[in-house]
């Protein structure tokens, strides 16, 4: 590919993705059976299955990496129980996206998002462990997996809004600098920072005009961060371009609103998109996805200052994670 196409990936709408429905696809009953067959029954999978987990994934990674950013499977429906459905996705997803990493202190790989009760306003909480809603943020990994396992009675609506839209509106409406957009903001570190390190860190929104494109964003830990007297102060200047971004977040024009179903995969690309998602109710089933973070084996390198988080900036490394 052309270096400008990995720069700078083309910007989408709502209207775009509903029209063009080439992130979606649906998983074949003959991938779900060999898996379920294989790795169920024989603990492995065949060559012939892997060759065709190949090629029914790799163009999802060119969408993940050079298109949208985002993509749907549906119909995944991984048969058996729990511990069946865990087995599957590790193997499936380890192989074809990269290298799942920690998201907890506990090394935990795949961990459930589902409501315990937690009240995200305490920062020392995880949004997955709440039922409230979570504003639009990138994950700590490069590839964020969600698999449905039942969804809420009402809410808990998924939003996919693109990145390089985000950086277009705020170019388009701030009045200073441009180079005040790649500046780096405070970010709270939620307790999980390395042995040694600040609870805080600093990180930019956008990445550099020359680099390849990189969005991080987190309004809650951007917001946190001054809880901590090391931290840095926000500026008027960082302010005013936080204010931009939720405007932007706030035009429903712009991000793609759906209700994941059982069976529904979504993956999302953590340095080209936003994800969120709406308040939830419970019914007679609890609202259940699993989530995997992944190391991709196919992305851009970092911006200089993410090896505080990610553990390295190396598009070729195992990164990303908690305690990585």
């Amino acid at each position: 590919m052309e270096p400008f196409e990995f720069l700078r990936p083309e910007p989408w709408n709502a209207e775009t993705l509903c029209t063009n429905r080439c992130w979606q696809t649906e998983f074949t009953d003959e991938l779900r059976g060999n898996l379920t067959e294989e790795l169920i029954v024989t603990g492995e999978l065949s060559a012939s299955t892997k060759q065709k987990l190949d090629e029914f994934f790799y163009p999802l990674l060119l969408t993940l990496e050079f298109g949208s950013g985002v993509v749907l499977i549906k119909n995944v429906d991984l048969i058996g129980d729990a511990n069946h459905r865990e087995l599957i996705l590790m193997n499936v997803l380890g192989s074809q996206f990269g290298v799942p990493v920690p998201q907890n202190v506990n090394g935990s790989k795949i961990v459930e998002v589902t409501d315990e009760g937690a009240d995200i306003d305490n920062p020392q909480v995880r949004g997955h462990k709440s039922s409230q809603a979570l504003p639009f943020h990138s994950d700590r990994c490069d590839i964020t997996v969600l698999y449905c396992v039942h969804p809420a009675r009402r809410g808990g609506i998924t939003k996919i809004v693109s990145g390089v839209s985000a950086l277009n509106y705020v170019e388009a409406n701030y009045d200073g600098a441009a180079e005040d957009l790649r500046i780096p903001f405070p970010f709270d570190q939620r307790g999980e920072e390395s042995l040694g390190h600040p609870p805080w860190v600093e990180l930019p929104i956008f990445s550099k005009p020359n680099l390849p494109f990189v969005i991080r964003y987190n309004n809650r830990f951007i917001r946190d961060s001054q809880r901590h007297r090391s931290a840095p102060r926000l500026t008027s200047r960082q302010k005013v371009i936080i204010e931009l971004v939720e405007r932007f977040l706030g035009e429903e024009a712009y991000h793609l609103s759906f209700e994941m179903q059982p069976g529904d995969m979504l993956i999302v690309n953590n340095h080209t998109t936003l994800h969120s998602r709406t308040a939830f109710v419970d019914g007679g089933l609890r609202r259940k996805l699993l989530r995997i973070w992944i190391s991709s084996r196919f992305s851009r390198p970092l911006p200089k200052g993410f090896e505080s988080v990610f553990g390295s900036t190396l598009s070729t490394a195992v990164r990303g994670g908690i305690c990585n």
